[in-house]
């Protein structure tokens, strides 16, 4: 699915500040931003899930264009890949790609709408394409829209039907679906309070390099919920985490770092 880098605003406001559990509602805001932020930064990369290639510049629009080529180049329009960047233009193409059907061009526009991009800022138009998306099972799809059900956007806030949205696309192998699921074990939402199922999910989506998984893993070790305390992995898993760019990874080896410094 096309997924698209966060405005720069937007992404500071996904900075952790701490490896301490911060107040619920905080963590919660941080890692709905996030979750929303590493999908939209997938689809700028212009990647269909099982293929590496890069969305090419776009050849010129024609009648003939395929469902997929409509929506390859509207991620190329959204980013600037070769033409310069129009985010109206984009949104035409995504809508076009996704009237026909497209599952990827749906999520791609539901994502324009969510962030107010092309078009003016509207949730429950967003909720409508991610359902369509969803609805063809589309991975991406049902982690988006347990999004906007786990925090009320667009849709009334239902933590039950977030789980079962995140579980149907964990269950596909999606590590975004796989780590918001745990999110929901961890923090009880939805399910009842389960630290080794979190751990579990965590873990599928951190053997898949996936970034939030890392983290949220390496907090696990950290505090010793569901899995053995184990700083030293912790450490490892935050270093990681850190190399590929988290900004709540790096913060938290700062903080293990003053206090090993601190420490009689």
């Amino acid at each position: 699915m096309a997924a698209a880098q966060v405005p720069g605003d937007a992404v500071h406001l996904l900075e952790v500040r701490s490896i301490k559990r911060a107040a619920l509602p905080i963590v919660l805001i941080i890692v709905g931003l996030l979750g929303l932020y590493m999908i939209f930064h997938g689809l700028s990369a212009g990647k269909v899930p099982g293929n590496t290639e890069q969305v090419s510049p776009p050849s010129p629009t024609n009648s003939t264009s395929s469902p997929e080529d409509l929506w390859q180049q509207g991620v190329s329009y959204q980013f600037g890949h070769g033409v310069p960047e129009d985010f109206d233009r984009a949104v035409s193409l995504y809508r076009q790609s996704a009237e026909h059907g497209f599952a990827h061009g749906q999520a791609a526009l539901g994502i324009m709408y969510q962030f107010g991009h092309g078009v003016p800022q509207d949730y429950s138009e967003a909720v409508k394409w991610f359902q369509k998306a969803a609805d063809q099972n589309l991975a991406e799809g049902q982690s988006l829209l347990g999004v906007m059900y786990q925090f009320g956007h667009g849709v009334p806030q239902d933590y039950q039907k977030a789980v079962e949205l995140y579980r149907k696309s964990a269950e596909q192998g999606f590590a975004e679906g796989e780590t918001n699921l745990g999110i929901m074990y961890e923090w009880g939402h939805g399910v009842k309070q389960d630290y080794k199922e979190a751990a579990k999910w965590y873990k599928k989506a951190a053997d898949q390099g996936f970034t939030r998984g890392v983290y949220f893993l390496g907090n696990l070790y950290l505090h010793g919920h569901g899995v053995p305390t184990d700083r030293k992995r912790a450490i490892s898993l935050f270093e990681q985490a850190a190399s590929q760019d988290s900004p709540e990874a790096k913060e938290a080896l700062k903080s293990l770092q003053v206090n090993k410094h601190s420490s009689p």
